[in-house]
């Protein structure tokens, strides 16, 4: 009998068979393990996209506040310096966050200074509300506020007066002070950011209290919101 006719059955043979059998085994192995793996990162892919859908929906709801923000600003005059009554002056400095308000005299060629820079600003800084207070209409918040230099513009922050800026002692005690150096000072108070955007961001926050930290010497920060007229004194 030829050996080739029993190759099958050598020990050889076996030997090469149980090798194969071995090695798809491995390789069965190695594509499981392979396979577990890939799974898992499609599972945490899914998790990514998951999580960033998520972050796209709270984006997408945070803009549509944004939105619906600007939508209110827009058709309460920002980016308008205006005229403010006293029986509308609570509401402006209470339901808008950041208020610059300007308490003028009609005859004072001092306070059209101011005029001229705030009306510029005004359309410069449209997250902030720019108002004129005529205090011959206005005693009640001219006491309440202790306003007895003009031109006096007061710094306002969620209803709560931070800031003000008397005369032009602190704009180079000049009358030709420029718009840049007025805005400069508000920028300090809080109430404003350089270049126009919203002062500490999309919700308006304070970059750092700047604002509500601030008070200037002789007065302290006052809450409008508080306002009681029994309170005031108005031959003060």
């Amino acid at each position: 009998v030829s050996s080739q006719s029993t190759w099958g059955d050598t020990p050889i043979s076996c030997a090469v068979s149980m090798a194969e059998d071995l090695a798809r085994q491995q390789a069965q192995r190695t594509a499981r393990a392979w396979k577990e793996e890939v799974q898992q990162q499609i599972e945490q892919n899914d998790d990514d996209d998951n999580e960033i859908e998520r972050i796209r929906a709270r984006r997408l709801e945070a803009l549509k506040r944004v939105a619906q923000d600007l939508d209110n600003k827009e058709s309460s005059d920002h980016g308008v310096y205006t005229l403010c009554v006293e029986e509308d002056f609570l509401a402006a400095v209470t339901k808008t966050k950041l208020v610059v308000a300007h308490f003028f005299h009609p005859e004072f060629a001092r306070c059209q200074i101011v005029h001229e820079h705030l009306d510029q600003l005004a359309t410069r800084h449209f997250f902030t509300k720019f108002i004129k207070v005529d205090v011959t209409n206005t005693p009640f918040f001219v006491a309440k506020l202790k306003v007895r230099t003009l031109p006096t513009i007061v710094c306002f922050i969620n209803g709560v007066a931070v800031d003000r800026v008397v005369g032009f002692e602190e704009l180079g005690a000049t009358d030709d002070f420029t718009t840049a150096t007025l805005e400069r000072r508000l920028v300090k108070a809080g109430v404003l950011k350089l270049g126009g955007g919203m002062p500490g961001g999309e919700d308006g926050g304070d970059d750092d209290d700047r604002g509500s930290n601030r008070v200037r010497q002789g007065w302290s920060s006052l809450k409008i919101s508080a306002l009681d007229e029994d309170d005031v004194d108005m031959d003060a």
